[in-house]
C-alpha cells in the first residue's frame, strides 16, 4: 500500500498538463512489479489481504514455471491465481 501512496504523492507534484501520461507509466511501472496492487487495485479485487495470501503472493511473484497454492476453501485462491496471476503475467 505504501508504493501505491508514494505514487499518488509523485503524481500529485506534478504539473497539471503532464499528470495523465506521466501517471499511467508510473502505474504500468508499479502494476508489473507489484502482483497484490495489481490484483486490488487495477482488477478491483478488494478481498485480497496480506495477511490470508501473503504467502501466496510471493510465490506467484518468485520465479519459476511450477506453483502449487494451497489455502482453505473460500479463501479467493481461484481467483487469485486462475484470474488475476494470468493476466499480470499477460
Amino acid at each position: 500500500m505504501s508504493a501505491l501512496l508514494k505514487l499518488l504523492d509523485k503524481v500529485h507534484r506534478l504539473p497539471v498538463d503532464t499528470r495523465a501520461p506521466t501517471a499511467r507509466e508510473i502505474l504500468r511501472e508499479v502494476f508489473l512489479n507489484d502482483f497484490e496492487l495489481f490484483a486490488k487495485y487495477a482488477l478491483g479485487f478488494k478481498d485480497i489481504n496480506r495477511r490470508t495470501h501473503g504467502e501466496a503472493i510471493a510465490c506467484l511473484e518468485s520465479a519459476g514455471d511450477r506453483k502449487i497454492i494451497v489455502l482453505p476453501r473460500g479463501k479467493f485462491k481461484s481467483t487469485l491465481c486462475d484470474v488475476a496471476y494470468p493476466m499480470w503475467r499477460l
